[in-house]
């Protein structure tokens, strides 16, 4: 569809070779789930004469290693978490039904991140390999502290997709904001259908784009320059979007509905933390499921802290060969440690 739109507003020639065409449709990295690449950046890159460089092959398998981590030994061992919460919730103490949903959700909204960013890490790392760029994907989008910035970190293939091709063509912020709010309203829920025929995806856009528009209007009264409202923006983003990640995963609205309901009661508990804390672990510590994933959240956030601040590649590439080679075993070992026993299939192969 990017490909025809393109040729049909002239911002792309079309294509006369079929061969080039056809790949471009089918190039294998990132067919099945993205990132979802317009002509001008791949297509065009197929015409080019593409040479072994030592550079795109470290950085594509540095990729590849840090997507495999994320996809095997975080989110696969979250899934355990969430998927015992979401699917059975209902049968824990009432003492105890706040807190699980609450950590059901945490659990599924890290799953979810670090499950698709690491297919697009993969698939970017493949390509790069290969001396093929793809768009970035993802872009450490829990550390956005407003929702307009979560959806320029959040697939960003897909969410700059849904601007340009519908947003900005419904008029967007250019036609008073009547329009502006319904352009938002109809991308969040065309994104929500774009998940699935369920009232549950339609739902959640809708929470998203209550959260968007609330946003905009509140903007209009504060400006958050202050460092302490930027954090607790940031933290109230956060919050807000697991919240909205219920509904995406709950598998009816009934059931999502239920949850969120179940979030009003069993705070008490943590009264007693210590306590909570031993019927959890009797809970999910079977075979040291939640205290990997508990390490590589800490991980996680660590990489992606760094990443953030634009100190870790240049740190690493600055490494003598000998300790990147020591570093570069010391992740693969704990891969093989970390990497969880039932293996998962990527999240987005079901959209």
């Amino acid at each position: 569809m990017a490909y025809t739109v393109e040729v049909y507003r002239r911002r792309y020639p079309a294509e006369r070779s079929l061969p080039h065409l056809a790949l471009y449709v089918v190039f294998y990295p990132q067919l099945v789930a993205g990132p979802i690449e317009r002509p001008q950046n791949l297509l065009r890159q197929l015409h080019i004469e593409h040479r072994f460089s030592y550079e795109n092959f470290r950085t594509g398998l540095q990729l590849m290693l840090w997507g495999l981590f994320k996809k095997a030994a975080i989110a696969d061992r979250l899934s355990f978490i969430s998927d015992s919460i979401f699917n059975t919730y209902a049968d824990a103490a009432l003492t105890l039904r706040g807190p699980l949903v609450a950590i059901g959700a945490l659990a599924f909204s890290i799953q979810i991140y670090c499950d698709f960013s690491g297919y697009s890490d993969i698939a970017i790392g493949a390509a790069r390999v290969m001396g093929f760029r793809l768009c970035t994907n993802f872009r450490r989008p829990y550390f956005a502290t407003s929702f307009q910035e979560f959806w320029r970190r959040w697939h960003i293939s897909l969410s700059s997709w849904f601007r340009d091709y519908v947003y900005i063509p419904l008029g967007g912020g250019k036609r008073g904001a009547g329009r502006m709010i319904f352009a938002i309203a109809a991308v969040f829920l065309l994104s929500g259908l774009w998940h699935g025929a369920n009232w549950t995806f339609i739902v959640w856009g809708a929470l998203h784009a209550v959260y968007r528009i609330g946003e905009w209007v509140f903007s209009r009264f504060v400006s958050s320059t202050w460092r302490w409202l930027q954090i607790a923006q940031g933290l109230l983003v956060f919050v807000l979007i697991t919240y909205a990640w219920i509904f995406f995963r709950a598998p009816s609205i009934t059931v999502a509905w239920s949850m969120t309901a179940a979030l009003r009661h069993g705070w008490m508990s943590l009264i007693h933390p210590l306590a909570f804390l031993r019927q959890i672990g009797a809970k999910f510590g079977g075979e040291l499921n939640y205290e990997f994933a508990a390490v590589g959240v800490l991980i996680l956030l660590g990489v992606d802290w760094a990443l953030e601040r634009g100190v870790l590649r240049p740190w690493f590439d600055g490494r003598p060969t000998w300790q990147r080679i020591i570093a570069y075993n010391a992740a693969v070992l704990s891969l093989y440690i970390m990497w969880a026993k039932d293996q998962q299939q990527f999240i987005y192969f079901q959209f």
